[in-house]
């Protein structure tokens, strides 16, 4: 199963789920109501997907790993754009980092059209899964899926836009290498990305290494 960071995943089958140490008290309830769990970057052995679970409070974060015959849907971050826009998003625009989102979309439109990006975090579970997830409280993430190069210039205007919007956007770029924080990627000199691997320095964050795709 071609599966990429980010991507969410209904699990149809509690018992396809492991977990290295014991489940966390939060976890049963957190499943019942929202079976909902996402793709992480860790390399997997083959029939097992790596996957983040998480809970209403910040400090509830488990991560886990998902046989792949458990998966009954996958739905990418880019796919619950129209969904945040729409009539949930609606019912739900009080909340200020689901209301943010017609302002990012009209952002990525001037600036950036034709770049995939999506609602992350709180907010792309909320709207993957149906379910309120999303609190006053919430930042809005979101990433962009940056197969081609981003230009750093781009990079800069996007973030002087997004810095200017209240709650905080939180913004990934997931380059062939991994993921850089906008923030970063709008600087000069070399960023930190996260790999497969862990963390490190590049200065190009779309090169491949011996010609391996591992973002």
């Amino acid at each position: 199963m071609r599966l990429r960071v980010h991507d969410l995943l209904r699990v149809a089958k509690p018992a396809g789920i492991h977990f290295d140490d014991p489940a966390p008290p939060w976890v049963q309830k957190r499943l019942t109501a929202a079976p909902w769990v996402v793709a992480r970057r860790t390399p997997a052995m083959s029939g097992w997907l790596a996957a983040g679970l998480r809970g209403k409070l910040r400090s509830e974060r488990c991560a886990i790993w998902v046989h792949e015959s458990a998966i009954a849907e996958t739905i990418a971050p880019e796919d619950l754009v129209e969904a945040g826009l729409s009539a949930h998003g609606l019912r739900r625009r009080a909340l200020p980092a689901i209301a943010l989102l017609p302002a990012v979309a009209t952002i990525m439109r001037d600036h950036a059209a034709g770049v995939l990006w999506g609602p992350t975090g709180s907010v792309g579970i909320e709207l993957a899964s149906g379910e309120p997830w999303v609190t006053d409280s919430s930042d809005l993430d979101v990433m962009i899926r940056a197969r081609a190069p981003l230009a750093r210039s781009l990079a800069r205007t996007l973030h002087a836009c997004l810095s200017r919007l209240k709650p905080r956007v939180d913004l990934l770029i997931e380059a062939p290498l991994g993921g850089i924080a906008l923030a970063d990627w709008a600087t000069d000199g070399p960023c930190l990305i996260r790999s497969h691997f862990g963390p490190r320095l590049v200065t190009d964050p779309w090169a491949h290494v011996g010609g391996a795709d591992i973002s």
